[in-house]
């Protein structure tokens, strides 16, 4: 790129120098022919862009006209080819990325369970929900009327106690609720006194989760393609991309293909004086020319073969 771009000012040296010196016109020929083909392709990528607004004479730039168009191509690009829910969904178990965090994790939450911070913050977690949940006087009533309901109905083979189970409801069922809610309201001071059994059980979470990692691996990878198919992402992509002024669309693309579209224009200066060569004296230069276009193909080819070989075989993950 950095011989292109020297390329324009050459030929506007050569130009000049042709108004004092020039070999039967071959200088002019090429500085002018290399500047219609560097001019012309200037104008084909600026056209592409502007004028940004409709004018009366200049009509529009091809992408500001087509913005809409554009904007559902590109969307639809990107949903069948970067995040389709069924793309990403593959590609996450061909990896098995996905399996090696859930290892990971389960490792860093060992480690996390041993700290004894760790472990006073989820004391103070669960014993404050346990109490923010007793504390509710309706959860204490529905639970203490089910436990009475549960417990008559466990009494149906035994007809005597269930009898006389119902007769103490009925005569002391406000007693039986008021021990049953004093009982729920010691939950707290219950789980504040097993609290090392909860830490035991969470400990032993990471080591009864490794043999289910390709399950939950499934599990979170239906979940995602799920969600993924729920929402709209190429009607999101289009709405964000319609959005965008002319201005910022341009910019958009042009930081993808500036460094394309700037070679495009300078070699159309190289084919524009190549041009004027064959205009000069054809019988010469095309001759050249084709001789110059094989040994410039013969290089690309021994090149390219030459850089396949020394690649170094691809090592497969394990």
């Amino acid at each position: 790129m950095g011989l292109l771009r020297a390329f324009p000012p050459l030929l506007a040296a050569l130009f000049a120098v042709s108004f004092v010196w020039d070999h039967e016109g071959l200088l002019r020929i090429l500085s002018v022919s290399g500047w219609i083909g560097y001019g012309t392709n200037w104008i084909a990528v600026t056209m592409l862009f502007r004028p940004q607004q409709r004018r009366p004479i200049l009509g529009q730039g091809l992408i500001p006209a087509q913005k809409d168009r554009i904007a559902v191509k590109l969307a639809e690009a990107v949903d069948r080819n970067l995040i389709n829910p069924d793309a990403i969904r593959d590609r996450l178990r061909q990896t098995g990325a996905l399996s090696e965090y859930l290892r990971q994790a389960s490792l860093k939450a060992e480690d996390w369970m041993s700290e004894p911070e760790t472990r006073d913050t989820l004391n103070r977690f669960l014993i404050g929900q346990v109490r923010r949940i007793v504390e509710d006087t309706t959860f204490r009533e529905e639970v203490s009327r089910q436990a009475l309901d549960r417990l008559e109905a466990s009494m149906a083979d035994t007809r005597l106690e269930r009898i006389a189970f119902s007769a103490y409801r009925r005569m002391r069922g406000k007693q039986a609720m008021h021990i049953l809610d004093q009982a729920i309201l010691g939950l707290p001071e219950l789980v504040e006194a097993q609290i090392d059994r909860v830490h035991a059980w969470v400990g032993q979470l990471p080591g009864q989760l490794e043999p289910h990692v390709e399950t939950v691996e499934d599990r979170i990878i239906e979940a995602v393609h799920q969600v993924l198919n729920r929402i709209d992402l190429k009607g999101l992509m289009v709405r964000n991309l319609q959005q965008y002024d002319e201005g910022r669309l341009e910019r958009l693309i042009q930081d993808a293909t500036i460094d394309q579209l700037r070679y495009i224009q300078y070699l159309g200066a190289v084919l524009g004086t190549i041009g004027g060569l064959v205009i000069w004296d054809p019988v010469r230069s095309v001759p050249l020319l084709a001789l110059l276009a094989a040994v410039v193909w013969g290089a690309d080819r021994l090149i390219g073969r030459r850089s396949t070989s020394h690649v170094p075989d691809r090592v497969p993950h394990t």
